[in-house]
């Protein structure tokens, strides 16, 4: 079976773009697919994106964040987007294990205040949610 997804660069720099959902047949968003796309600030991936590359989602106004627990999340695909407050891991396994400072939210670590993981998700790699220095709410739903 092919991938199917977005390429690399495939949006950059579009400032009409608000939204972006994305189906179940899409298994992977490209390096710096929707890189400044300042208008982007809604994303829904509530289904398995296998990979989501560095910089995808770099510059945008997206405020919140849906991932699958399997996804391949590089290092700073969300790097620049100043309104990223609250992520949500859903599906089942194992967050990764990170090095301190390859998390794909580091460059925004300073940022998120809300961390909501589904009751699916086992367990939490090292460093998987480390150096979050503004959590205040987080979620372990049964």
């Amino acid at each position: 079976m092919s991938k199917k997804g977005v390429d690399r660069e495939a949006f950059i720099n579009q400032s009409t773009i608000v939204s972006a959902k994305f189906n179940s047949q899409c298994t992977y968003i490209g390096e710096s697919a929707f890189k400044d796309c300042i208008s982007l600030s809604e994303i829904n991936d509530d289904n398995v994106i296998e990979t989501i590359e560095s910089n995808a989602f770099a510059g945008t106004n997206i405020s919140s964040a849906y991932f699958n627990v399997l996804n391949i999340l590089h290092a700073d695909a969300f790097n620049g987007c100043s309104n990223l407050r609250r992520i949500k891991i859903i599906g089942t396994g194992q967050i990764q294990d990170y090095s301190s400072s390859n998390q794909p939210w580091y460059s925004i670590s300073h940022q998120i205040d809300s961390i909501e993981i589904d009751e699916e998700v086992i367990s939490i790699g090292e460093y998987g949610l480390a150096n979050l220095v503004l959590l205040k709410h987080v979620s372990l739903n049964k």
